[in-house]
């Protein structure tokens, strides 16, 4: 089987960093490297046709991001999904969400709002997956709008986190026309200039989704769960894998 190596002249480390951390993040988020999985660093170096460093330089990144835990010199794991973090992470966007809402509806630019309603009014997609990308699309949207990078940054990679979870959800619970309503409402009102609305109304949103689905979350999530992930992880199968991620640790940690 062919491997997966490094760009063509991508000769310098940092480039050859990000190459395997995008590989490596869309992988975690996507769940092919599911939660618990720990990785060798230096068989996957190998196996990617990298050196260890960029790839060291990946894993710190991902590391920062709250994706994986060094648990070994050169063993990292990806962090298991855990009843703590989607309370925490829950509790994060409650706060941090309705301040985007609000600097949006104060300081976007008439393009930002006019591509918000235009979002917002798109018909549902047809798959399950579709709409989950979509009800994405906007929040980012409105994370943008708000014009403060700082919090822009902190929400994409808490949104990044959360989205390990999703595929829990989307097995019980559907982005529906309830939830496309409720972009509409506070579009609108964003393009209001209405700035304590604006705040209040994504504060009502987001309580409404983390309540449909909190109970689907921790009920599949259980410390049961969350403590036999490594050995869960274990049973996918490398054939499910793409190449350049053969080169896994099979060993679950101890």
């Amino acid at each position: 089987m062919a491997r997966r190596t490094a760009e063509p002249g991508a000769g310098a480390a940092s480039t050859k960093a990000q190459f395997a951390y995008a590989l490596l993040r869309d992988a975690i988020l996507e769940r092919v490297l599911a939660p618990g999985y720990t990785i060798n660093q230096e068989i996957l170096a190998a196996e990617m046709g990298l050196s260890i460093t960029p790839l060291r330089e990946a894993l710190r990144r991902l590391e920062g991001e709250g994706l994986v835990g060094l648990i070994h010199h050169n063993i990292v794991q990806v962090v298991p999904l855990t009843p703590r973090e989607w309370r925490e992470l829950c509790e994060v966007r409650a706060q941090l969400e309705p301040m985007a809402a609000s600097l949006a509806a104060k300081s976007a630019s008439e393009p930002q709002l006019q591509a918000l309603v235009r979002l917002a009014a798109q018909p549902l997609a047809r798959s399950a997956k579709g709409r989950a990308l979509e009800h994405r699309r906007f929040h980012y949207a409105v994370y943008a709008a708000s014009n403060n990078q700082l919090l822009e940054e902190l929400l994409v990679q808490i949104w990044a986190r959360t989205h390990r979870y999703r595929e829990i959800v989307l097995r019980e619970w559907d982005f529906d026309q309830d939830d496309r309503s409720r972009h509409q409402l506070l579009a609108r009102t964003l393009a209001r200039r209405d700035v304590e609305g604006a705040g209040e109304m994504m504060k009502r949103h987001l309580g409404e989704v983390i309540d449909a689905v909190g109970e689907i979350v921790l009920r599949e999530i259980g410390e049961g769960e969350a403590a036999a992930a490594p050995r869960a992880a274990l049973r996918l199968g490398l054939s499910s894998r793409p190449p350049y991620l053969e080169g896994l640790a099979r060993t679950a940690s101890k």
